[in-house]
């Protein structure tokens, strides 16, 4: 059940955080499972040429005279001193050292390791928390969408490994009984809550017994229709313990799905 427990949040997440329009764009699901920062060292090596500079400085003296028929005599002597100096060519290494990060991720059909580096301090190279994105391919190159400040934008990886997903195994396909699962039920009520605050998304996700609720301002039935319609997402959360789904945002959207059937028990609950 390992492959479910990553596949699982990422959906969830995209129900409960993401427009329809939004999904609705040339865009793919993609999960991101953890990152590592590292530094690269380049050593450059820089050369200038040497140079030299010549001064001199000097004196003349001279005398003359006028004879009585007016013929001009004149003699004098004069001296000069220089001196050259010469600086050689000259070299200095520099350690350049750039900032890189490595991302695993995981679409629906390859795992894969991203990477971009910050060049300038101003770059838009940043690292992804784990959890739910949306990618698309633009210009040979990934781009993830996150949010940087308070705006939404597209970070530019590249793709340094990828490795196809092979189809469940038969052991994978078979539901797991709930302490079988490699994600707990309190794991994915844990990593609910954590992407409400990271995407700063009012909401939160709690657990009683076999029922997980889900507190979300967006709540909306499409959401909660996407989210129960995914066969993979049913058999995690059965390996999590749970038999029941309520999604509600505290006000007129309140649902109830049931797990084992993933279909929509309650529309809209009375107020």
């Amino acid at each position: 059940m390992k492959h479910y427990a990553v596949v699982l949040l990422p959906l969830l997440l995209a129900a409960c955080f993401l427009s329809p329009m939004a999904m609705a764009q040339d865009t793919f699901r993609l999960t991101v499972l953890g990152y590592q920062w590292t530094t690269t060292h380049n050593t450059m090596t820089f050369t200038w040429p040497g140079h030299s500079n010549t001064s001199c400085n000097g004196n003349t003296y001279m005398n003359g005279n006028i004879s009585n028929n007016g013929d001009i005599y004149a003699n004098g002597t004069s001296s000069s001193t220089c001196s050259t100096t010469f600086t050689p060519p000259s070299s200095q290494n520099i350690d350049i050292r750039k900032p890189v990060v490595y991302i695993l991720a995981e679409s629906d059909t390859s795992r894969m390791v991203m990477t971009c580096t910050r060049n300038v301090r101003w770059s838009q190279c940043h690292a992804l928390n784990p959890g739910a994105f949306l990618g698309r391919i633009e210009k040979g190159h990934l781009e993830v969408q996150a949010t940087l400040g308070k705006k939404d934008e597209w970070i530019k990886f590249d793709v340094v490994q990828q490795t196809a997903i092979s189809g469940q195994s038969s052991n994978a396909a078979t539901p797991a009984s709930p302490g079988d699962g490699t994600m707990s039920a309190a794991r994915v009520v844990e990593m609910l809550n954590s992407r409400f605050v990271a995407d700063k998304v009012v909401g939160y996700a709690e657990s009683a017994g076999d029922t997980l609720t889900i507190h979300s301002e967006p709540a909306s039935g499409m959401r909660f229709h996407m989210m129960l319609a995914d066969k993979r997402e049913l058999e995690t959360l059965r390996a999590a313990g749970f038999k029941t789904v309520l999604y509600t945002n505290d006000a007129d959207v309140n649902l109830k799905g049931d797990v084992e059937s993933g279909r929509i028990e309650t529309q809209r609950a009375s107020k």
